[in-house]
């Protein structure tokens, strides 16, 4: 990740941790602001603040059932909620949406291709 100021001016890169990095989210919590990048070859999600210290990480959501291995979970975007909470969108995976309280827990999972998001769902061989 490269990160430049308001003039263009390199303010700093990050290294190799993302191979993949799909999106990138930035969030104002309370009076500071966070990113939220997605990866789609580490199958996870990582809150860092602006200068890239980690603050959480959410790997494939496992103990939900909706998921037989990590690599089913391409996590390729994050929606965030005006309160905190945040929903994570599988949308190269199996098309979930995992939903995550202000505190980061998960919540619930809902989509794929029982609840309806056809267009989403591809299974990686």
């Amino acid at each position: 990740m490269i990160v430049y100021d308001r003039l263009g001016e390199l303010v700093h890169k990050r290294g190799t941790r993302f191979p993949g990095a799909h999106s990138l989210s930035l969030v104002t919590e309370g009076t500071r602001e966070v990113l939220f990048i997605t990866d789609l070859p580490t199958h996870r999600v990582e809150k860092t603040t602006l200068d890239r210290t980690p603050l959480d990480e959410w790997l494939w959501p496992e103990a939900t059932g909706k998921y037989d291995r990590a690599d089913h979970y391409r996590p390729s975007w994050t929606l965030h909620l005006p309160k905190g909470e945040f929903s994570v969108l599988d949308g190269y995976g199996r098309g979930y949406i995992v939903h995550y309280d202000v505190d980061g827990k998960f919540r619930r999972i809902l989509g794929g291709a029982e609840g309806g998001i056809t267009h989403w769902a591809r299974t990686p061989a």
